[in-house]
């Protein structure tokens, strides 16, 4: 019986192991099974018989290999362009797009609201929103005067209806984004022919400089970025169309606010942050402000739970008077030496700021001079009486109104250089502002720090109003039983 061998293989994860049968013609002798070499072991079994008790072979089993199972290719899928990434562009338009758009969309014959609701609708089409940035979008047209959200009494897209419309129909009937009947004629900035004026730069003003700041995080730079990039791509995707070429200087216009806002809302936290300075914290702290109880003497503490204290008596005294000596003038000095210093006027005060003094060489070698350079350098920082619009005026009686001191038309106030750098000209800072008796300001609280550009719109007072419905109030009290004695009750409780 000629000699039988057979080779079996292993799976993947054994590929190193063999395994060698021999089998003679009438019996086998031996049988040698050797592991593989890195397992170190070799092993015999003798005078081994083989097969039935008749002495017969078994049949041969003819194995497989076993299959390779392929690996999962664990690479992300390429994501969905959703229009809003860094360096998109809108594709060029087809002979038939651009002549559509031309002859029917945006033709000049349509008002300028028809061409803008047209605008806004197919603009939201060929975008993908996550939430984040419709939220943002979102404001944005709110402050300009759309209205989002679903129209009021439009009622549902049934599918007949939607079978017997073309796909510019199926948008407007769907749409979110509309202008509203009371804004049906429009008129340019500065023309008094109408309520509503188109104004692309103040809208742009507006949502950087308040609306902004007020409903998101603008300590965050990604955010700014975010912010400035959804109204910038909403600018360019108006422009790219034409929609409206009689208002494209505006709209270049507040393309330029986007590009400022993004450094500006920066530089506005930097100031919040740094406005305050050592100085006016120690202004603070010596005369009964803001800081004056604030001082943890375990600074370890402090360090460790990133607390915002005040200072040391000590302390606070050291730098009031390097900061007097380095900057008031001689008689502000004998002043403050033979009568003390004290606080003679308190204002909550809005200003602008006018111009921005840096310290010359005498005056920071002096500061480098003095108690080892550890005193930060002073400038001047100087502006006129602003009030925020958006402030609402305290009723005062008569008595009030004729003893209340009238603000100033200029302030000026000595602040650390490391904030100066970050001010710009234009910036409007609100805080509550002391005056001392040899005569300086300093800062006891800084409240709000505000862009150059910064605008309040009136539109801001009416994101909450409601279109009259026609429908009448006596007629729906009836409706869910109110008699005339519970309507005369209701509208006393409401008085």
């Amino acid at each position: 019986m000629p000699l039988l061998a057979l080779s079996l293989e292993l799976d993947a994860n054994h590929l190193d192991h063999s395994v060698n049968w021999a089998l003679s013609s009438t019996s086998m002798s031996a049988i040698d099974f050797v592991t593989a070499p890195e397992q170190g072991r070799e092993e015999v079994w003798e005078d081994s018989k083989w097969g039935d008790d008749n002495g017969e072979m078994p049949p041969a089993v003819e194995t497989v290999p076993k299959k390779k199972k392929k690996k999962k290719n664990n690479k992300s899928k390429v994501k969905k362009i959703t229009g809003f990434e860094e360096n998109y562009t809108d594709a060029p338009m087809t002979p038939a797009e651009y002549a559509e758009e031309m002859e029917n969309i945006y033709n000049p014959s349509r008002t300028f609201a028809e061409r803008i609701e047209a605008c806004i609708q197919r603009y939201r089409a060929k975008r993908k929103f996550d939430s984040h940035r419709k939220d943002l979008f979102d404001k944005y047209l709110s402050l300009g005067g759309i209205e989002t959200g679903p129209k009021m009494f439009g009622g549902g897209l049934d599918a007949k209806a939607a079978d017997s419309m073309d796909a510019q129909e199926i948008v407007i009937m769907t749409a979110t984004d509309y202008v509203g009947k009371d804004k049906s004629s429009l008129e340019m900035s500065g023309q008094q022919n109408s309520e509503w004026v188109v104004d692309f730069e103040a809208v742009a003003k507006g949502y950087f400089s308040h609306k902004i700041p007020t409903y998101f995080d603008i300590t965050d730079p990604k955010e700014i970025k975010l912010c400035t990039s959804v109204v910038r791509n909403f600018l360019n995707y108006v422009l790219h169309h034409n929609v409206c070429p009689e208002y494209n200087d505006q709209v270049y216009a507040a393309r330029a606010i986007c590009d400022l806002a993004e450094n500006q809302l920066s530089a506005v936290v930097a100031v919040s942050h740094k406005l305050q300075g050592d100085f006016n914290k120690a202004c603070s702290t010596l005369f009964g402000g803001h800081y004056r109880d604030l001082y943890v003497e375990d600074q370890e503490l402090v360090k460790e739970m990133g607390l915002i204290v005040g200072m040391s008596d000590e302390n606070a005294r050291k730098i009031v008077h390097t900061g007097l000596a380095a900057m008031g003038t001689l008689e502000q000095c004998q002043q403050a030496k033979t009568e003390g210093l004290k606080v003679t006027r308190e204002e909550n005060i809005g200003f602008e700021v006018t111009e921005i003094l840096r310290a010359d060489e005498d005056t920071r070698n002096f500061f480098k001079s003095i108690f080892g350079g550890e005193i930060k350098c002073l400038g001047t920082l100087r502006g006129r009486q602003w009030t925020n619009p958006d402030w609402l005026e305290e009723d005062e009686s008569e008595g009030e109104e004729e003893g209340a001191i009238k603000c100033l038309d200029e302030y000026e106030f000595w602040v650390e250089e490391d904030a100066l750098e970050h001010l710009v000209v234009g910036m409007k800072v609100e805080v509550a502002a002391r005056y001392l008796n040899c005569g300086f300001w300093y800062f006891d609280i800084i409240f709000n720090v505000h862009c150059s550009f910064f605008t309040y719109l009136e539109n801001e007072r009416m994101s909450s109003y409601k279109e009259y419905t026609g429908i009448d109030e006596t007629d729906s009290q009836k409706d869910i039983g109110f008699d005339e004695g519970e309507a005369e009750l209701e509208e006393g409780i409401s008085a």
